[in-house]
């Protein structure tokens, strides 16, 4: 038997730009997550991703949850 492929699983996260009061919800997968927290801690992202709020298989959910995709 061949190895199922796993289908990710997206994220939405509460995120507030360094310096701004505003909060919003960012949405991502779980591969992407990954290198976007190093884009975090390399500062070429100058956020915080402050709580998790939705965990989903499906994409378009999260989409329709946050404010912005990465």
């Amino acid at each position: 038997m061949g190895m199922q492929r796993m289908k990710p699983t997206y994220r939405v996260y509460e995120a507030r730009n360094l310096g701004e009061s505003d909060i919003y919800r960012v949405a991502m997968s779980d591969l992407r997550e990954l290198s976007f927290r190093e884009e975090i801690a390399r500062g070429e992202r100058p956020m915080q991703l402050i709580r998790l709020v939705a965990e989903t298989g499906d994409r378009n959910e999260a989409r329709n949850m946050a404010d912005t995709e990465v």
